[in-house]
């Protein structure tokens, strides 16, 4: 393999501004652009603008004729090498940088960040964002093609009374068709009917607007996830039983069904009946020798007296017995998650400290209600989160959990600027470090079909 061919440096005015570059080729071809003016020149990525605003300029091409042509206007394009090599070749200078690159701050030992040489890399040259400017991203130089969790915020939209279903809704209905007979030897007016069936997929409820209005890279935090349902205790003794069965309600059974089921006989029943339309009515009990009919009758005379005493009570004094419960566990609905998050954020340079506070004010602008009227408030804005290793729309992480596409809401979010116990600030008073800490909450239950839904070699949600 031929050696680097390095150019002179070249001032470029991009879209953020004029920086100093040096070109590099190699077999006649560009291979990298790094950007010269910092203590450790930067590598440019080849996906991002800053790349393509370099390389299409004049200077690139002059660059290119005098390294491999050695004289300026010999050639109208410049050649580069594959995307392949172009990748590879960043990757491996991005390593170099990387090593070079002083890490000053240190989340085991915030105290590092209070030297002499903290704070003169903080005063050091800028780095410089090369992602769009509606995306914020701790730290200042993370790299997208890393495990990361991506933060989008958008406009809370209602559409609907109901948004509490799922992401998507399959029905298999029917529907009739009016044809005319098409035979000779029926008549041709007849109209017949054909049945059809369609399957009907709806779009999930979702209260996410489709404006959106930025986004937070952030590294990986510690990552938990916990899915839940309610269930609550459920009891129910023979008397609501039966009681419930006789006047028709609850379990759907007939007459007969109602005293197979329960034992009761034709005597009981009607007493049951007469119960039910008046509790209060006791005389009617006295022939009745079962067991709970002898407490309800007893405790109903008890409390025609001004005493209350529950059946129970009675059978535990009387006999030693009480009413079976027949306790269950009964679903009671499902319980909608959330999640926290801790980040430690150390300012490394003046930019990145710039940074910081932008991502604060983003969070804290995007969680506040918003001003309507004296008689009515907006909801905030609501937030999606996903755990990516890449930038594409597919990216997102199958080895750890996945959030609700209806959206999440940021119900608190809290920054300690002082986490080590005391004051530590850089000359311009922007913390060393401080610690955000965040509460999301989902704003729909994740249902079964949502789980269903997911990859099949994910975690799901």
């Amino acid at each position: 393999m031929s050696d680097i061919i390095k150019s002179s440096i070249y001032g470029i005015e991009t879209s953020t501004g004029e920086e100093n570059y040096e070109f590099q080729f190699r077999d006649n071809k560009l291979i990298g652009v790094v950007r010269k003016g910092e203590e450790v020149p930067v590598p440019i990525d080849p996906n991002t603008n800053e790349w393509i605003e370099v390389t299409t300029s004049s200077e690139a091409l002059k660059a290119y004729n005098l390294a491999v042509n050695e004289k300026d206007g010999v050639s109208s394009v410049m050649e580069e090498a594959s995307y392949e090599e172009l990748t590879q070749y960043y990757a491996e200078n991005k390593k170099n940088y990387d090593n070079e690159e002083t890490n000053v701050a240190d989340e085991n030992d915030l105290n590092v960040a209070t030297t002499a040489f903290a704070a003169y890399r903080y005063d050091s040259p800028e780095k410089r964002k090369t992602t769009g400017t509606d995306i914020y991203t701790y730290p200042f130089d993370i790299d997208p093609l890393q495990d990361h969790l991506k933060i989008s915020k958008y406009k809370y939209n209602r559409t609907s009374i109901q948004q509490s279903r799922p992401a998507g809704e399959y029905k298999n209905i029917v529907i009739q068709k009016e044809i005319k007979s098409t035979f000779l030897h029926e008549n041709p007016n007849q109209i017949l009917q054909e049945e059809i069936k369609v399957d009907v997929t709806r779009p999930g409820d979702s209260v996410r607007g489709s404006q959106l209005e930025g986004s937070v890279l952030l590294p990986m935090p510690k990552v938990v996830d916990t899915n839940g349902a309610e269930w609550g205790d459920s009891e129910l003794n023979i008397i609501a039983l039966a009681a419930a069965s006789v006047s028709g309600q609850g379990l759907g059974l007939t007459r007969a069904g109602v005293q197979e089921e329960f034992g009761l006989s034709d005597q009981l029943f009607a007493k049951l009946r007469k119960l039910r339309s008046n509790p209060d009515k006791t005389t009617d009990f006295g022939d009745i020798q079962d067991t709970f009919a002898s407490a309800v009758a007893s405790s109903a005379i008890i409390r025609s007296t001004g005493q209350t005493v529950t059946e129970d009570q009675l059978l535990a004094r009387s006999q030693g017995t009480v009413m079976n419960p027949n306790a269950e566990l009964l679903f009671a609905g499902p319980v909608l998650r959330d999640f926290n998050f801790d980040f430690l954020m150390v300012a490394r340079s003046k930019r990145e400290g710039e940074e910081i506070r932008k991502i604060i004010r983003w969070f804290k602008t995007g969680m506040a209600p918003q001003f309507n009227s004296a008689a009515l408030l907006n909801t905030p804005n609501i937030f999606t989160l996903e755990y990516k290793r890449g930038q594409a729309d597919m990216d997102v992480l199958n080895t750890v959990n996945r959030f609700s596409k209806g959206g999440l809401a940021l119900r608190t979010f809290a920054v300690d600027y002082a986490p080590n116990g005391y004051w530590s600030a850089y000359q311009d008073s922007q913390p060393v470090a401080l610690k955000c800490s965040m509460n999301f909450a989902e704003l729909r239950p994740i249902y079964q079909r949502d789980q269903e839904d997911t990859p099949e070699n994910s975690v799901g949600y």
